[in-house]
C-alpha cells in the first residue's frame, strides 16, 4: 500500500504505513514479518522489496499485509536505508514501537484515538 512512481527505469514507492507478513512459525525474527510479540518501546528491524520511502518525523500505523485497515501500533521508523544485491533493490531498517493500538481503534492524521 503506497504511492507508485515510476520514472523510466526507476520506481519508486511512498509508504504511509509500514506493512509486514503476519507472524509464522519459523519466520520469526524474519524483517519482513512482525515479531511474535508486540511489545511497546521494542525496536525491530524491517525489509522491504523495492525502494520505499517511509515518514521518518513522526508516527506511522504498523498493519499487516492482510490487514490495512487494522492497524496493529503507531511506530517509528528509524534508521531506513537502502541497498541492492543480486536479488534486487531493497529497503531496509528499523522500526520502534511506541504504542500498541487496541482492536477496532481507528488511527487518524492526529495520531491520537478517536
Amino acid at each position: 500500500m503506497g504511492i507508485e512512481i515510476k520514472v523510466d527505469d526507476l520506481k519508486f514507492e511512498i509508504n504511509l504505513v509500514l506493512a509486514l507478513e503476519e507472524f509464522s512459525r519459523g519466520k520469526a525474527g524474519e524483517p519482513d514479518y512482525l515479531p511474535s510479540q508486540l511489545e511497546e518501546d521494542a525496536v525491530h528491524h524491517f525489509l522491504k522489496d523495492g525502494q520505499r520511502s517511509y515518514k521518518i518525523t513522526g508516527p506511522i500505523p504498523l498493519v499487516t499485509k492482510k490487514d490495512h485497515e487494522a492497524p496493529l501500533a503507531e511506530v517509528t521508523i528509524i534508521e531506513p536505508t537502502h541497498s541492492i544485491d543480486e536479488k534486487g533493490l531493497h529497503t531496509r531498517g528499523r522500526y520502534k514501537i511506541n504504542r500498541l493500538l487496541p482492536a477496532g481503534e481507528e488511527y487518524n492524521a492526529k495520531h491520537e484515538p478517536k
